[in-house]
Order: C-alpha cells, then sequence, then structure tokens
C-alpha cells in the first residue's frame, strides 16, 4: 500500500481543483460582493453579469496556473519507475562508472545494472544475467540474493568465460522507492596477488643471492689461500733453499744450475701472482678500456677455439663511467663462463654497442639453454640482473630448453646521482 505521501503526491491535480473550488466561492464570498454593489450604482442589473464574467476569467487563469504547478510537481517527484526512479538509477550509474571499483547493483536473483569496471572485471556486459554464475560456491551467490547480512570479504568469483579469480567483495542492501536492491562492490584482487607473488619471488632471489655471494666469497679465500700456501709458498720456499744453498757452493758448474732453478721458480712464481690478481680485477679494465678488457677475456676463455666464438665490439665515443665498465665487464664475464660450463654450446656471439645513451651488450649461445625457474642456472642471472639494476640498467635472459640462450644487458653511459 502506498503511504500517505505518495498519496497526495499521485492526487495533485484534485487538490488543485478543490484549492481552485475554494478560491472562487472567498472570492465570490468577499470581493464579488462588494464589486457588485458598485456596479450597480453605474449599470443597473447587468452589474450581476460582469461580476460573474469578471470572476470566471480570473478563475481560469488562477486554474490553469495550479495545473502547470502540479505537472512540474509531479515531473520533480514522481515515483513513477519510467521516470524518478530510473533518473535515480541513470545518476547511480554515472557515479559508480567514476569509481577505481566494480560496482553490480543485484535485483533479486539477477543482475539489473553494472558499471563499466564491474564489466571488465567479468569479461562482458553483465545486465540482466543471473547472479549465480558469477560466484564459484553457490552459498556466496545464495547470502548474496537473499540475506540481510550479504558476504563480506576475498571470495572467489568467475568471468563470463569461466575463469576464476579472487576479489575483495563489499554488498549494501538499499532501497530506490519501492524496490529492493543490492549494490554490490568488486576489487579485483588478482594484481594485488601477482604483486605479492613477484615481491616473494624477488626476495626468495635476494635470498639466495645472498647466499651465493658469501659462498662465493669463501670459495674466493679459499682458492686465494690454497695457492698462496700450497703453490706460491712451497715456491717461494724453493727460492729461499736455493739462495741458501748457493752460499756454501763453491763448484762453478751447480752454483749456475742452482742459479737457473731460482730464475725459474722465480718467473713461474710472478706468473701465477700475475694471474691471481687478473682474476680479482684485470688491469686491462683500469689501463685501456672496456673493448679492451673483453678482447682479452674472451682470448683467455676461448683460446682453444672451442665453441667458436664471434666478437663484435663497436668502438665507444668515449669511455663509460668505471661503474659502468665493472658491471659489463662482469656481466659478460658471468654469462660467457656459463656458456662454457653449462651450454655445450658450438657457437658463442657477443655485441657490444653504444645506442642512444645506453651500453647494449648481448651474449648469445646456441647450447641447451633452460627453464624458467631453473635454480641452478637462476643464481648467477640474479648476480648478473642485480649488476645491471644497482646502475639503473636492466638486464634480460631469453632462453627455453634446446633452443639455447641470450643475455640482454642494458646499461646507462651517463650515471646521475
Amino acid at each position: 500500500m502506498p503511504d500517505l505521501r505518495t498519496r497526495a503526491l499521485q492526487n495533485r491535480p484534485l487538490w488543485a481543483g478543490f484549492a481552485f473550488m475554494v478560491a472562487v466561492l472567498l472570492w465570490q464570498a468577499t470581493i464579488g460582493v462588494g464589486l457588485t454593489a458598485v456596479l450597480m450604482r453605474w449599470i443597473g442589473g447587468a452589474a450581476h453579469v460582469v461580476t460573474f464574467l469578471l470572476t470566471a476569467v480570473i478563475g481560469a487563469y488562477v486554474f490553469q496556473r495550479m495545473q502547470r504547478w502540479a505537472a512540474r510537481a509531479d515531473a520533480d517527484c514522481s515515483t513513477d519507475p519510467s521516470t524518478g526512479l530510473e533518473e535515480c538509477e541513470r545518476q547511480l550509474l554515472v557515479l559508480a562508472d567514476a569509481l577505481p571499483v566494480g560496482v553490480i547493483v543485484v535485483r533479486g536473483d539477477f543482475v539489473h545494472a553494472a558499471n563499466a569496471t564491474a564489466q571488465a572485471q567479468f569479461g562482458g556486459a553483465l545486465a540482466n544475467r543471473p547472479v549465480r554464475p558469477l560466484f564459484a560456491h553457490a552459498y556466496d551467490a545464495a547470502a548474496l540474493a537473499g540475506s540481510d547480512n550479504p558476504p563480506q570479504g576475498a571470495l572467489e568469483l568467475r568471468r563470463i568465460d569461466g575463469s576464476a579469480f579472487r576479489a575483495e567483495v563489499g554488498a549494501r542492501v538499499f532501497r530506490l522507492g519501492r524496490r529492493g536492491l543490492r549494490l554490490v562492490f568488486v576489487s579485483d584482487l588478482s594484481e594485488r596477488d601477482r604483486a605479492q607473488a613477484q615481491i616473494a619471488h624477488q626476495h626468495e632471489e635476494l635470498q639466495a643471492m645472498a647466499r651465493r655471494l658469501l659462498c662465493v666469497q669463501e670459495d674466493e679465500r679459499s682458492t686465494l689461500s690454497r695457492e698462496l700456501h700450497d703453490d706460491i709458498g712451497q715456491q717461494i720456499t724453493a727460492i729461499k733453499l736455493g739462495a741458501m744453498a748457493l752460499q756454501n757452493e763453491s763448484d762453478p758448474q751447480r752454483r749456475a744450475e742452482t742459479l737457473a732453478e731460482i730464475i725459474a721458480t722465480t718467473d713461474q712464481t710472478v706468473a701465477k701472482v700475475r694471474n691471481l690478481s687478473l682474476l680479482l680485477r684485470p688491469p686491462q679494465l683500469d689501463a685501456l678500456g672496456l673493448e679492451a678488457a673483453l678482447r682479452w677475456q674472451t682470448g683467455v676463455l676461448f683460446r682453444n677455439g672451442q665453441p667458436r666464438l664471434d666478437l663484435a665490439i663497436e668502438p665507444l665515443s668515449a669511455r663509460p663511467p668505471p661503474d659502468v665498465e665493472l658491471a659489463c665487464f662482469r656481466i659478460a664475464q658471468e654469462a660467457l663462463t656459463n656458456v662454457l660450463r653449462h651450454a655445450d654450446a658450438r657457437q658463442v656471439r657477443l655485441r657490444l654497442q653504444p645506442r642512444d645513451g645506453v651500453l647494449v651488450l648481448d651474449v648469445e649461445d646456441d647450447g641447451h639453454g633452460f627453464a624458467r625457474g631453473d635454480t641452478a642456472a637462476g643464481l648467477g642471472l640474479v648476480t648478473m640482473r642485480e649488476r645491471a639494476q644497482q646502475l639503473g640498467g636492466r638486464l634480460d635472459v631469453d632462453s627455453a630448453p634446446g633452443l639455447g640462450t641470450r643475455v640482454h644487458a642494458e646499461l646507462p653511459l651517463v650515471l646521475t646521482g
């Protein structure tokens, strides 16, 4: 049953007519009587006719104005679903389209309307679709359609094509005129979940890199200790013993032989110290620059001709900053070492070129390749990627089992900050 206010709004024309009749009676009882008495003095019996005509003209004008007022009031405050309610719904959806979340208007068991964000989330138009297929679980849909306390929180929903996605869902029950509707808010959690997974993956990579750096550091220390103690230390000891033997040697021939042994041992020791120094940091990088250091490194690694190396290093107009040179050299060194250790490649190609303020390094091979997520291959890649990112550059690796590997690095030629 309509309430009293609704019935009053619907009967505005009747109220206008009633008000008009009351106004005419009041006119006739007050002003009309006095006007007739005055006219009687001037025109006699015709005064009643003139008063009646004047009352009719004024009444018609007032009645027309009251009808127009009633019509405007009906248009502004109508409860007809085809006018006022539809306008309210339209304005509601215009407002919903400006929101960054999906908004669905549910009426009964069907979707009444949805904003553009919700249609993008579910992959198509939602109007007049049943609510049940949009939820992965029937009890969530039933609670939304029939409960005074709709489900809240993270729920599993389904797109129109049947694919599932997680979303934060909130719902409110409200009335629009005599209609009972539910307003459902949907925030897609897919991007958040992907971001969290990426953060977790990067955290694992950083932990793995930290462990690897510690292991590499300990391995390098062990190698240096072994080389210094077991090899270089023994050779220095041999040199010392030979020098001591010379003090008491009177035979010229034996003296000459001992001196030759000391000289040979000294040369070997110097060569080993130089090799250790080169492993720590190649002097060519500081003295001659990146291009010469890369040529020297590739010459050492591929000196036996297997695999075949294709080297393409374009001249640089100016030397990059030292940090960029070192990072590029270490990335190339790591990539080439990985090829020799794991790829079993027949051909390797290294290319270095400047391009639009960026130093571009590519190392490609035709070896075994590896699958994405391979932990054994991933640790070295994390180290290379971190070297590039610390300078504001980037590193991409493209590989697949049986299709070889391509390491692509871009480093800035000018550092800022």
